[in-house]
């Protein structure tokens, strides 16, 4: 029988096995060359990293009871996280396959930086909505049922179907197979990375490094992280990259054949799990292929037609399937647009401040000017590479354009109007950026510099002072990412729930939701403020109306029950409605929390007036009172009642 191994064909050792490129420099630097003979860092880089993880831990604790300390123990153990995971990749010493594992275990650590954030459950708003998939689903075995709060979402089921799948195969718990699915998805999205770098640039250390430096970007520690469809699609679209650089590479055309069926299967899970990424990644792949004809190369396995089967899947999926995404997704583009238009006008945006008026403190506002500074450095430099060393490489400089956008993008963050644009957008600028940043580090004349100041040569063995230096680089961008991409009064766990005997005492939007589900079924459409329509949503199974667009903002803060209202509740067929006398903080990324999270920071109340008016009409029963939450029945005054 044929070796299977040597063929070609899509094994694990197929897959990992390094290429070979012979028109690609693979020196890069110092040496890049592991030593035939040398002392594996592996056991205490695992154990020191591990140790970060502790006390990251042990950070948690410390919010959850509101000490103030919890900050610092946070910080200290992402770096005792990072550094040495670093400080090994970035050494020539290292082998590939040591490479990979440091990588992967490096990958795990960071994702359990937001796993123990929330370790008994989703907390952000996104999970809820894609939590309310996932049961519907488990409960009704079919896709595409209703999500009230975001309509697009069931329409792309590619994490769902995944999740319900191992809940059936394994007994987990939809939280646990959710965990596991997204940690899934975030080593596999390191391993696609270094598998790419390496054969682009044929330097296993620039391939570690590189996506090492993809953590830098501020959406991986915590966003990239949670339960939702971009988390697990991201991954699959890198994935489809290396599937086609590898395809290049193919011997014979059955080899061929299957890094191509792995590639496609890859491209419709990508275009069935999120709408965004499918459009990125199709853009990719056009760029990719206009670059091989640019470039005049003969290229026999080009990706051209990849690029068209996936624009004509998306478009057909779109179309036939997913066409309420249009009506989702056209006023996103047309408010970034009049964002980009206006952004000269646009209000300016202090930075380091979020929405709730929480100024970050000034060790992260220094970090996060020297991670800007650092990479607007090395981006330049790392680009001049690609053009020198890897221009008949069309994957490697469609990298360079991606890491081109990242400084055209920062002046988006300071205008209010567009900042979200540039946030949103990091986890695929850094697709790139984290290469070309990495060949910026490694390249020579830095390299000349760090032997200058270290006045010794890189030849030698054991601990070098560059190395150190590059590890340091490397901690500033990847805590400067942090600190972009999530406020400082949100990185940590809240406080513990009050338990009363055996009972735990709940958040009261949860015991609202809870309880309307127990005492009033399913499926009810509710009126609902933005927090509390994610527990009702997930929890509550019920379908909260929360849309600025069909009048429900009026409904709740309203002080009055006037003829818009009773219009309101007639349009949209609602049935119940809850008001929160608690003044939401209005901030995704705090998490469901409704008063400032500010330390002794009072809450603020609505005026009585917006609750009481539904007390005095007679038409309206109260059913539901928590002491804060009151859930209303007013289906009554849809119809044509005397105003109140």
């Amino acid at each position: 029988m044929k070796d299977m191994s040597t063929s070609g064909s899509l094994n694990a050792s197929a897959i990992l096995r390094p290429i070979s490129s012979p028109e690609v420099p693979t020196r890069v630097g110092v040496r890049d060359v592991a030593p035939r003979v040398h002392s594996s860092s592996l056991p205490q880089t695992t154990l020191i990293g591990a140790t970060g993880v502790l006390l990251v831990a042990f950070a948690n604790v410390a919010a959850m009871h509101g000490d103030a300390w919890g900050d610092i123990l946070f910080w200290s153990g992402l770096v005792v996280l990072f550094v040495p995971f670093a400080l090994t990749l970035v050494s020539p010493n290292p082998s590939r396959t040591e490479r990979i594992v440091l990588l992967l275990e490096v990958g795990l650590y960071l994702y359990l930086v937001k796993v123990m954030r929330s370790p008994v459950a989703f907390t952000f708003p996104d999970e809820f909505i894609h939590l309310r998939n996932l049961n519907n689903i488990l409960a009704d075995r079919h896709l595409f049922d209703i999500n009230s709060i975001l309509p697009a979402t069931p329409y792309y089921p590619g994490l769902e179907i995944v999740t319900s799948a191992l809940v059936n195969l394994s007994g987990l718990s939809t939280f646990q197979a959710g965990i596991v699915i997204i940690g899934a998805a975030r080593l596999l999205i390191l391993l696609s990375l270094y598998l790419i770098f390496e054969q682009l640039s044929g330097s296993p250390r620039v391939a570690s490094l590189g996506a090492l430096l993809y953590s830098a970007n501020s959406n991986y520690p915590f966003w990239t992280a949670q339960f939702s469809y971009e988390s697990l699609s991201l991954p699959l679209a890198v994935m489809v990259l290396f599937l086609l650089l590898r395809r290049e590479t193919a011997t014979d055309r059955r080899a061929a054949t299957g890094w191509t069926v792995a590639a496609l299967l890859m491209v419709f899970a990508v275009i069935i799990t999120h709408h965004m990424t499918a459009y990125i990644l199709i853009g990719l792949l056009w760029a990719w292929f206009i670059l091989e004809r640019v470039r005049g190369q003969n290229i026999k396995y080009g990706v051209g037609s990849i690029a068209l089967i996936a624009t004509v899947a998306t478009l057909a999926w779109l179309l036939l399937v997913a066409n309420v995404t249009i009506s989702y997704l056209l006023p996103v583009f047309q408010y970034g647009i009049q964002g980009l238009l206006d952004v000269e006008q646009g209000s300016a945006r202090q930075l380091f401040r979020s929405n709730t008026g929480n100024i970050a403190p000034l060790w992260d506002r220094l970090v996060g000017i020297a991670s800007v500074l650092l990479l607007l450095v090395f981006t330049p430099i790392g680009l001049a590479r690609i053009l020198k060393s890897y221009n008949r490489k069309p994957l490697a400089i469609v990298l360079g354009l991606i890491a081109l956008a990242y400084p055209l993008l920062l002046p988006l963050r300071l205008v209010s109007s567009t900042w979200e644009i540039s946030n949103r957008t990091s986890e695929y600028v850094f697709i790139g950026a984290s290469f070309v940043v990495a060949l910026g580090l490694l390249e020579q004349p830095w390299v000349a510099i760090s032997k200058w100041f270290a006045r010794q040569s890189t030849d030698k063995a054991g601990f070098q002072i560059p190395a150190f230096g590059y590890a340091v680089i490397a901690a500033i961008l990847f805590m400067g990412g942090v600190v972009a991409g999530w406020p400082s009064t949100a990185r940590l766990a809240g406080p513990y729930e009050v338990a009363v005997g055996s009972e735990l005492i709940y958040p009261q939007g949860l015991s609202a939701a809870t309880w309307m589900h127990n005492a009033l079924g399913p499926e009810n459409r509710i009126a609902v403020d933005y927090v509390n329509a994610r527990f009702m949503l997930a929890y509550g199974e019920q379908h909260p109306i929360s849309s600025t667009g069909r009048g429900i903002p009026y409904l709740l803060t309203g002080k009055h029950i006037d003829s818009g209202i009773q219009k309101t509740i007639r349009d949209n067929y609602i049935k119940y409605t809850l008001i929160d006398r608690r003044v939401s903080n209005n901030d995704p990324l705090m998490g469901l929390y409704f008063p400032s999270r500010n330390d002794n920071a009072p809450t603020e109340y609505v005026d009585a007036r917006v609750y009481q008016r539904f007390d005095r009409a007679p038409q309206v029963n109260r059913l539901f009172d928590s002491g804060d939450i009151f859930i209303y029945q007013v289906e009554a005054l849809g119809d044509n009642s005397p105003t109140q």
